[in-house]
C-alpha cells in the first residue's frame, strides 16, 4: 500500500511562521566602571596576606635537620647522643 504524499495546501499549511514583533532601537547604557572599587580591596587583602605568610613563615620554620626542632617547646626529645 503507498501513501499520497501531501497535498500543496497541507504542506504550505506546515510551513507558515508567525509573524515577528516590530523591532524597538533603543540603547542602554551600561555601568562598566562600578566594580574597581571592589578590585581594589581584593588586591589589596591579598597583598596583606601575602606579607602575613611570609612573616608567619619565616618567624616559625624550621628546617627538618636542624638539631633544635624538637628541643624548642614540642615536648619531643631529641635522639641521644645529640
Amino acid at each position: 500500500m503507498v501513501l499520497p504524499g501531501p497535498t500543496t495546501d497541507e504542506h504550505t499549511t506546515m510551513l507558515r511562521l508567525p509573524a515577528m514583533a516590530d523591532h524597538i532601537d533603543r540603547y542602554v547604557p551600561a555601568d562598566t566602571n562600578g566594580g574597581w572599587g571592589f578590585a581594589s580591596f581584593v588586591i589589596g587583602l591579598a597583598l596583606v596576606l601575602i606579607v602575613a605568610v611570609t612573616f608567619i613563615h619565616r618567624a616559625t620554620y624550621r628546617h627538618p635537620t636542624d638539631v633544635t626542632w624538637h628541643g624548642v617547646g614540642s615536648g619531643g626529645a631529641a635522639a641521644e647522643g645529640h
